[in-house]
């Protein structure tokens, strides 16, 4: 994946069903590696990742996501197991946020009335009473 599809891919995930997301791995399967991301060392790929979430999707976004770097043919990867949220989380997108889901093999940002309907079936506890 690309990093504009990272972006959205990690709330898609968490805001539907969860899954696990290779980053150095193309869309065949083929691992390439973290080389090109250019980054000095792995821990401060880690680091600029946790900074990334924390910011984008807040802290509370942890409590779902697992990651570490693996060997995978060869080559190290970014390895991010995602949970199902239990609360909906949105896409800080500078000074506006969006709300993804999964839509078979890509992530869709959903309107704002498709957002309320979805997150009205999927997290009816995080709604409040009216």
């Amino acid at each position: 994946a690309d990093a504009s599809d990272r972006g959205a891919n990690a709330p898609a995930f968490l805001d539907t069903d969860g899954g696990t997301l290779l980053v150095g791995v193309d869309d065949d399967g083929q691992p390439l590696g973290l080389d090109h991301d250019g980054f000095a060392s792995e821990d401060k790929l880690l680091l600029h990742l946790r900074n990334l979430i924390s910011a984008r999707l807040g802290v509370e976004a942890f409590a779902s996501l697992a990651f570490r770097v693996v060997d995978l043919g060869g080559a190290r990867v970014l390895r991010v197991d995602v949970r199902p949220s239990d609360a909906p989380l949105f896409l800080k997108q500078g000074k506006e946020e969006a709300f993804y889901v999964r839509t078979g093999p890509s992530s869709t940002a959903l309107s704002m009335s498709d957002t309320v309907a979805y997150v009205g079936r999927t997290f009816p506890r995080t709604l409040p009473s009216l």
